[in-house]
């Protein structure tokens, strides 16, 4: 037993009580939940980018283009560990934006 200001508090009195039992279930349920809900997160990046012709000068608006999408697991030389292509992906004043969904295994990792 101990003394919290003027009230006195019997620990086993609390542990065995119906409310500390709900309340343990309470929260274990919300991490068992909260596993379930983090595994079907989506691995997803966004990656925006700018579209030059050879001389550096934005691409014109209107157009759509097809562009492809390639993670190595090194700078220079490594292996391909994913491909992923898109087909008319707008582009406004050189500007796109895509969603590349690669598995977790690709997207985690030193160099990519």
């Amino acid at each position: 037993m101990f003394y919290l200001r003027k009230y006195k508090f019997d620990v086993l009195k609390i542990l065995s009580s119906r409310l500390f039992l709900y309340l343990v279930l309470l929260i274990s349920l919300i991490f068992v939940i909260s596993y379930f809900v983090s595994a079907y997160v989506p691995q997803e990046i966004t990656y925006q980018g700018k579209l030059t012709d050879q001389y550096g000068v934005n691409v014109p608006n209107g157009n759509n283009y097809n562009i492809q999408i390639k993670i190595f697991d090194s700078l220079t030389g490594g292996n391909q560990l994913y491909v992923q292509t898109f087909t008319s992906v707008s582009v406004t004043n050189g500007i796109f934006s895509i969603r590349i969904t690669a598995p977790g295994s690709v997207l985690s990792g030193g160099n990519r």
